[in-house]
């Protein structure tokens, strides 16, 4: 609640500022947004990136009515219609599955395009054998975060046409259930 709150009255701040100094808001381009990751997935902010992504902010600063007050020249050379986005996602995980579905959520939540970026993405390049060998082949996650992990592997292999051994996706599919009705 208290990130989805800070994330609201950010996105209100940055309205305003476009609405208020829109002659250098003009070199505002991106948002480059990051979080602690773990207890608070991207999806925390999808409302907050969608709203931002939506204003196309000169159209925004002129239905607004308001004087357009240029600082200097070098604020107005480049047209703004919308953000870029980098999202910093994937560096704080509690296992290897739960840093690739946060990059992927933020992904799918954030609506991210080509050419806009994920920050770091430890995730992504982590040695598995090496990483759990460091952890003594244990982790700790709650239950929840568990039963979202194996969801969404079993959803993604399908999704992507990663085979499964009909054991192992079995075992997955109990092993959701369980979670589920605890």
């Amino acid at each position: 609640y208290i990130s989805r709150e800070n994330a609201r009255k950010m996105t209100f701040a940055l309205k305003n500022f476009y609405r208020f100094y829109s002659g250098c808001s003009r070199r505002v381009f991106g948002i480059d947004a990051c979080s602690h990751e773990i207890g608070c997935r991207p999806e925390v902010f999808a409302t907050e990136f969608r709203c931002l992504r939506k204003l196309n902010m000169h159209s925004f600063v002129n239905s607004m009515k308001m004087p357009v007050y240029e600082f200097n020249n070098s604020c107005t050379n480049k047209k703004n219609s919308g953000f870029s986005v980098t999202y910093h996602v994937g560096e704080d995980f509690l296992g290897l599955c739960d840093g690739l579905r946060a990059i992927d959520e933020a992904i799918s939540f954030l609506g991210l395009k080509r050419g806009e970026r994920v920050g770091h993405a430890l995730a992504l390049g982590t040695d598995a054998a090496k990483y759990y060998e460091l952890k003594r082949w244990t982790i700790h996650i709650r239950k929840q975060d568990l039963l979202d992990n194996y969801v969404w592997v079993l959803y993604k292999t399908i999704e992507w046409g990663i085979e499964l051994s009909p054991e192992f996706r079995e075992n997955l599919r109990t092993r959701a259930k369980m979670l589920l009705l605890e």
